[in-house]
């Protein structure tokens, strides 16, 4: 079979014409490629990043905690000291009945106990500051993961997005270099 020559420059004119459309279909799929590549850097930044910010959420939920137990603790050993005062005074109501001289040492256990309830009424508001502040963060941390989670979900949306772009861009080229 011999061709003519015009033919053949039909022929070449058309090969040449393939190749400049595989090469733009080439150079597409490449810019799609690195448009791709950066859209997940971007995202896996902004993961890494909510998730920096759910590790300080956490542990200012772990101060305040701590803060609390801090203030329990305080409030436990007033109350052991309460009931000392409450022993004294049981004791020196024993004795009054006993002795009247000792009506001046009932005075001053009454005079502590009046002391240790209002250190304790303080430990308490204390403590009701804290647990109302404990509340707000714990508020806080549930906004901050409904908003991660809805984060996540739009980062899934585009995902998907993207790969199906990748995969519209790339079946040009499919007919011209099979793929495995």
């Amino acid at each position: 079979m011999r061709l003519s020559r015009h033919q053949l420059e039909e022929f070449h004119l058309n090969m040449l014409e393939a190749a400049e459309n595989t090469r733009e279909n080439e150079d597409a799929a490449k810019q799609s490629i690195r448009r791709t590549n950066t859209v997940i850097y971007v995202f896996t930044a902004l993961g890494a990043i909510l998730a920096a910010l759910i590790l300080y959420y956490f542990l200012l939920l772990n101060q305040a905690i701590s803060h609390s137990i801090d203030s329990m603790k305080e409030i436990n050993q007033q109350v052991t000291e309460l009931r000392g005062t409450m022993d004294n005074v049981t004791a020196s109501i024993k004795t009054m009945g006993n002795n009247v001289a000792f009506l001046q040492n009932i005075g001053d256990s009454v005079g502590n106990i009046s002391q240790s309830t209002q250190i304790v009424d303080r430990f308490m508001d204390v403590l009701k500051q804290e647990t109302n502040h404990l509340s707000t963060h714990a508020s806080n941390i549930r906004l901050h993961t409904s908003n991660i989670n809805q984060n996540f979900s739009q980062i899934n949306q585009s995902v998907n997005n993207i790969s199906f772009s990748v995969h519209q861009a790339v079946k040009p080229i499919k007919q011209f270099l099979p793929m495995p």
